[in-house]
């Protein structure tokens, strides 16, 4: 009899850009995977026997079961994968989920071009803004939507629009406050990381003025020419101070 691997119904398989991931939604985990373990899982998923799967690694195989990620079965099986989360029998054992904030990287891209600031370069900072390698694949509007609806029933009520320049993609930008003030849940705080160039649009100001949005401006430094050598643009300081 042919042998078949499945996942737990709790056990969801993600692609990402760079790598895949395995979430455990019973425990609350994450593991890592690569592309190839990624395309392995959906053809087990699909119900291939393993005897029909080319170069199965049996050794990563092992290390699911052992992580309790998955069984071996003797024939193909059905897994109801619509069985999401804790079970309801011991549902009252752990501590309600809830959020207390949502980042939103709606672009990598950046009109400056600041000397610290590579793509290559991997280090997060406490800027709020970040120039990433553009990728193929990004989170659609209608996920974000999604993501942003999730987050408001787990009780988010700060979500943190990075980027990137976000007003670089500012058509987008008003699709998701409009989003995440659907519905017009109260107390909800919206906050904007920016580099501050684009604001001399008075569209954008009285935008963010009629939509009550939390500006943070990045300010490299107080001198306008000392300003231009680290972002390599003309950037003039008194307009940040007429907001």
């Amino acid at each position: 009899m042919k042998k078949y691997f499945k996942l737990h119904p709790y056990v969801k398989i993600v692609d990402g850009v760079k790598c895949s991931a395995i979430y455990n939604l019973f425990k609350g985990k994450v593991f890592s995977i690569t592309k190839k373990e990624f395309d392995f899982l959906k053809e087990c998923e699909k119900g291939i026997p393993l005897e029909e799967i080319q170069n199965v690694d049996y050794e990563f195989v092992s290390d699911l079961k052992n992580n309790g990620l998955g069984l071996t079965y003797e024939g193909n099986v059905v897994i109801n994968k619509e069985i999401y989360g804790v079970p309801k029998a011991v549902s009252k054992m752990f501590k309600q989920v809830s959020l207390d904030k949502l980042f939103i990287e709606i672009t990598n891209k950046c009109n400056l071009n600041c000397k610290f600031c590579k793509e290559d370069n991997i280090l997060f900072r406490k800027t709020g803004c970040k120039k990433w390698p553009s990728y193929s694949q990004s989170i659609s509007l209608d996920e974000w939507e999604k993501i942003i609806s999730e987050a408001k029933i787990l009780g988010c009520k700060n979500f943190i629009i990075i980027g990137g320049e976000p007003f670089l993609e500012y058509e987008n930008f008003k699709k998701i406050v409009t989003y995440i003030r659907k519905d017009n849940t109260e107390n909800t705080k919206i906050t904007v990381f920016t580099n501050g160039t684009l604001l001399d649009n008075n569209e954008i100001i009285n935008y963010i003025k009629n939509n009550n949005l939390n500006l943070c401006i990045q300010i490299l430094e107080n001198n306008d020419t000392k300003y231009e050598k680290i972002s390599e643009k003309k950037v003039f300081l008194v307009k940040f101070i007429m907001l």
